[in-house]
């Protein structure tokens, strides 16, 4: 054999090299294609995963939500708590009462006293017939998480804590003069122990409508609590179980019903729901 033999038997070997490699290389390419989509049941696992994650995720992002709905709803009551404090500063160190009949048959209820510190624009004689307040006044008289439909008006979410007139606020509904007693000042013996507000949902809460203006009981913001026919409190629904409370002194606090009554119960409410110290 002589050297241009050997030259043509290597060229052929590298062709055939270059052959299977060229086939290999297409095999493995079109292997990795073929596994590129993904099979019925690798797609349901990843289904299962997100659905998993979504419910894992859920309830933390509702308490969040309902977190900044509280915050709110506390900054709504503050801004209550200030107009309370410049409605007495005019009006001899008085309290606002809870609501007041008169022999025409109007109302006036307290978001109708505070309704000229809130924004309000209706003076006092046309709130006893339109309740409507003006201006910006109406929303900070609604909890955000107050959805309960109005029966009358506009839906409003606070009431002021009467407790039977052991509370801040008086109430009248029997359109007799003069007008329902008032609270002053010097008469809260702890500000900072007092409750001045709370939140009552009901369909009966609405802007200047007496009835549900003022709160008698802790009982009133259990979840189970009925008043009558078709009136279902469901305030502990709100913030899933804590309750704001608006104190005299301006500040706001949240706890549960039960463990704001003192040496009281729910239907005979003490603590913060009284005048007094102690109890």
């Amino acid at each position: 054999m002589n050297i241009c033999d050997v030259r043509c038997a290597m060229c052929d070997v590298r062709q055939t090299r270059r052959h299977r490699g060229s086939a290999s290389s297409t095999s493995h390419i079109a292997d990795r294609t073929s596994h590129i989509g993904f099979t019925l049941v690798e797609l349901l696992v990843v289904v299962a995963i997100i659905a998993l994650l979504i419910a894992i995720l859920l309830p933390s992002l509702n308490k969040a939500r309902e977190a900044g709905r509280s915050v709110v709803c506390m900054t709504h009551l503050k801004q209550i708590g200030q107009a309370v404090i410049m409605y007495a500063g005019e009006n001899n160190q008085t309290l606002p009462y809870g609501c007041a009949s008169f022999p025409d048959g109007g109302w006036l209820s307290f978001d109708d006293l505070l309704n000229p510190y809130l924004g309000g624009t209706l003076d006092l004689d046309k709130q006893r017939t339109n309740h409507y307040l003006k201006g910006n006044a109406e929303k900070i008289f609604l909890c955000p998480s107050d959805r309960l439909p109005p029966k009358w008006n506009v839906r409003r979410s606070y009431s002021l804590c009467r407790n039977y007139d052991r509370g801040v606020a008086y109430a009248d509904f029997t359109g007799d003069l003069p007008l329902v007693k008032t609270v002053r000042l010097s008469e809260i013996a702890g500000p900072s122990e007092t409750m001045q507000a709370s939140e009552l949902s009901s369909i009966f809460n609405n802007l200047g409508n007496g009835s549900n203006g003022v709160l008698d009981k802790a009982e009133q913001q259990m979840a189970d609590y009925t008043f009558e026919v078709g009136n279902i409190y469901g305030t502990e629904f709100l913030h899933n179980g804590p309750v704001n409370y608006l104190m005299v002194d301006g500040h706001v606090e949240m706890n549960t019903p039960e463990k704001t009554v003192g040496s009281g119960n729910t239907t005979n409410s003490l603590g913060i729901w009284t005048r007094a110290l102690g109890d």
